[in-house]
């Protein structure tokens, strides 16, 4: 095949690429500078700083890092709430589309509201967080978009190349990210908050009309009618089926791996800010170069394992939680900025290590109740950090001015008991239904 047609069967291919490509580009933009002004809220209460690089005492940072947890907090519980409404919308209509107008729509609104936060600086660094915080809790965040798109793809894909679909689908999320942050950093340092959050806007914007151009959908046409938001679906989850345990078992994996991603994610600035003291500008070159990484192992590493290797998803999941975990252990010891990057970048995985768990339970449950149990997996990493942030917090908080890693140790023995479930999980699914592909 020449290179126009290898070019236009790629084009043909996407569907929901572009759009999460985008809202991923604005989101990692948002989240920087979100933290960033929350940070300046504190080390500079007066009026905006001209200088983003200036220097900030320890007891700011971990304010201005307690403000970030309780506001992450906030939005995983709301989150969790506009989740569970959407599992029962998609599996009542057949349809994400919707679901993804109103997490973009709200989380324009949000911008708007940081945008007058900016314009009236006298507000404080909390009231700034919080209520951004419920806007965007309410929009549904990555979650619902997650959960949407992810949907859509278990709904219009095989068994045999959906783990594929998903894993290029975080890629597409990696790439936007990369180049959000890559960006972000210039983008606050030489134009400021204003054009930061329009710009954020404008990505969102754009999302809409890729998802409007590349993804088409159509009801699905379920065998049994059912009301709109009707909460007796949730009890598909209790049915008798041969790999119910199995699906447990990975849920609670996913809800434990993903606090601990986003306990890290939430941290990273401040303890990156208070081991190192770099600027928004070095962490957005840094965050760029593990998003790279991340998009290495999501578009090229996994598809190489699985052709060649023949890797499952379980000893995928398996690979990709160790990393976690032993990273984690030595960034907790290390103290050189090059070590940190070098343990960083092991982690290729670390993207896609929730869409192997994803992949397994789509083809375990039936396309009528793909909505309930997506939802679930979501609403749990919604709620479980609620209980797991504030550790995170507390212990970073306790530990900045004397050991900043500290709070790496929970993230690793997490790991472990993700570890033992998966090896649980993988041996009950051969168990029941004797499929090698499990190996």
């Amino acid at each position: 095949m020449c290179l126009g047609g290898k070019a236009r069967r790629f084009w043909e291919s996407l569907t929901v690429e572009p759009c999460f490509f985008s809202y991923t580009f604005g989101l990692s933009i948002y989240t920087l500078g979100l933290d960033s002004l929350l940070l300046q809220k504190f080390c500079s209460p007066d009026s905006a700083p001209r200088n983003f690089s200036q220097s900030c005492s320890p007891d700011l940072v971990g304010e201005a890092a307690d403000v970030s947890a309780t506001s992450n907090l906030i939005v995983e519980a709301l989150n969790a709430l506009v989740v569970f409404l959407a599992g029962l919308w998609r599996d009542s209509t057949g349809l994400s589309k919707p679901l993804l107008h109103w997490a973009l729509g709200v989380s324009i609104l949000t911008c708007c509201l940081l945008l007058g936060s900016v314009y009236f600086w006298s507000i404080p660094g909390w009231p700034t967080g919080i209520t951004a915080a419920v806007m965007f809790g309410l929009s549904g965040s990555k979650q619902l978009v997650y959960f949407a798109l992810a949907c859509f793809i278990g709904a219009n894909s095989s068994e045999e190349e959906r783990t594929q679909r998903l894993t290029f689908m975080i890629g597409s999320a990696v790439l936007g990210g990369l180049l959000g942050i890559f960006v972000s950093g210039y983008i606050l340092t030489n134009l400021g908050y204003v054009y930061f959050f329009l710009i954020v806007i404008c990505a969102y914007v754009t999302a809409i009309i890729l998802e409007i151009l590349f993804i088409s959908e159509k009801p699905i046409e379920f065998k049994e009618k059912s009301k709109l938001l009707d909460v007796t679906k949730y009890s598909v989850l209790y049915k008798k089926r041969n790999n119910r345990c199995v699906i447990w078992l990975l849920m609670v994996n996913m809800w434990l791996m993903y606090t601990i991603l986003t306990g890290e994610n939430a941290l990273s600035y401040f303890y990156l800010k208070a081991v190192y003291n770099i600027s928004v500008t070095q962490f957005g070159i840094l965050g760029s170069l593990f998003a790279a990484i991340h998009f290495l192992g999501a578009v090229a590493v996994v598809p190489l394992l699985i052709k060649f290797l023949k890797l499952s998803d379980y000893t995928l999941a398996a690979v990709a939680v160790f990393t976690v975990g032993f990273s984690a252990m030595c960034i907790a010891f290390n103290t050189e900025l090059i070590i940190y990057i070098v343990i960083s970048c092991s982690n290729i995985l670390r993207s896609s290590l929730l869409t192997f768990h994803r992949s397994i339970i789509t083809k375990c449950v039936n396309i009528e109740e793909l909505g309930v149990f997506m939802s679930v997996c979501s609403i749990g990493e919604g709620l479980l950090p609620i209980a797991f942030l504030p550790v995170y917090d507390v212990i970073f908080k306790k530990t900045v001015t004397s050991f900043p890693g500290a709070f790496n140790f929970l993230s690793t023995a997490v790991s472990i008991i993700s570890l033992i479930n998966l090896w649980s999980a993988k041996y009950l699914h051969k168990k029941n239904t004797g499929d090698l592909a499990v190996e």
